[in-house]
């Protein structure tokens, strides 16, 4: 009891606490205070056959099993523990020997290397499990030192993708600035030739946004206006009638009604401004910020029923865009002083647009204008 009580409190202090070479002599020092105490019990018992050689057993399994001793010292301090029991045995008994006692120590014996042998293998084990570990913590040591350079890199690569995309946003802005610039430079050209029209350019964006952006809640069209086919509206718009440049004054200032021919001349301002702006759409590629301008300037005076120009479209042949720039063109004529005629009441345009719908103009641009004239006054102030 004493031995294996020992043995127990040895492995469990060893298992507990990280001793270094203390806990090899404070095993050492258990191993033969409990072999003495053991071997003092056989010598004062029989020595010759008491049953007690069996604790050597114990104390041998404990020693080389339990306790994490290199084979070699293992080897030497059983060998020394049990030349020690031999030696106060045979001294205390000689002559006199027996057969059980022969027996008890092959017995002996054969534990001694059995518990070598298992001292040997659990060694060899932990000395693979030590061997493990260092490349388990090689391993681990490379990987946080990879997962710092990564890291190190990953951050450098976001700063430099958050740079361009900064950069790219700065082009993009400075490039939407300056196409705004164009369009609204290039209507200002034809704008400036007719005195009364005033802030006319403004209050039409203002028009066909609001239309627009009504119109765009409409389940119909929600796939066809978004954001962008608003804003790019909002800008093309002012195109409308950019080739009333190449009309004469005495024509598109006359304060009269026009004559027949004068009509016809006037009338081509819209074929004249899609021409040029479709050079120039052009020139400048696949999806400009022309493309919408040059439908408007072309196609904005073409009727629903199929009555307008310059090509007679009806219906659905004609650019939504243009559809909606009628509508506010008429609206914002109606409610203008033109040297043509004098500036009409809001109400009286409302009227003048609703019984045009269907047949200038488009029914469902009509009614997203309709949905939105009441605040119309305020808007254009």
């Amino acid at each position: 009891m004493i031995a294996s009580g020992g043995c127990l409190t040895l492995w469990a202090v060893n298992r507990s606490r990280e001793w270094g070479n203390r806990s090899f002599y404070l095993g050492l020092t258990a191993f033969y205070l409990v072999g003495g105490i053991i071997i003092k019990m056989i010598l004062e018992l029989d020595s010759l056959s008491t049953p007690y050689y069996a604790g050597l057993n114990l104390v041998f399994i404990g020693f080389c099993i339990l306790l994490p001793v290199r084979t070699r010292r293992t080897f030497l301090h059983t060998l020394v523990l049990y030349t020690i029991y031999l030696i106060l045995t045979l001294t205390r008994n000689w002559p006199r020997y027996d057969f059980v006692f022969l027996a008890n120590n092959l017995f002996v014996v054969a534990t001694l290397v059995i518990a070598y042998v298992g001292a040997q293998t659990s060694m060899r084990l932990r000395w693979k499990e030590f061997l493990l570990r260092v490349d388990l913590e090689r391993v681990q040591e490379m990987l946080r030192e990879h997962s710092s350079s990564l890291e190190v890199l990953v951050d450098k690569k976001q700063q430099a993708l958050i740079r361009k995309v900064k950069q790219l946003e700065e082009q993009q802005e400075v490039q939407l600035k300056t196409q705004q610039a164009t369009i609204f430079g290039l209507a200002k050209i034809a704008d400036s030739r007719d005195k009364y029209t005033g802030e006319h350019l403004d209050r039409i964006r203002t028009l066909c946004r609001e239309i627009a952006l009504e119109l765009g809640r409409d389940p119909k069209y929600q796939g066809r206006i978004d954001a962008g086919f608003v804003d790019n509206l909002t800008d093309s718009c002012s195109l409308h009638d950019l080739g009333k440049v190449a009309i004469p004054d005495a024509i598109l200032l006359k304060p009269g009604p026009l004559t027949a021919e004068e009509y016809e001349a006037i009338k081509r301002h819209a074929f004249i401004g899609g021409e040029a702006l479709r050079n120039m759409d052009e020139k400048l590629g696949p999806a400009s910020f022309i493309a919408m301008g040059r439908e408007i300037a072309l196609f904005h005076h073409e009727r629903y029923d199929g009555g307008g120009y310059p090509h007679g479209l009806k219906r659905e042949e004609i650019p939504l865009s243009a559809l909606i720039v009628a509508v506010a063109d008429t609206y914002d004529a109606l409610t203008s002083n033109r040297c043509y005629q004098s500036e009409r009441p809001h109400a009286e345009a409302v009227k003048i647009i609703t019984r045009e719908r269907g047949t200038q103009f488009h029914p469902d641009v009509v009614d997203a204008f309709l949905r939105i004239h009441t605040r119309l006054p305020t808007l254009m102030k």
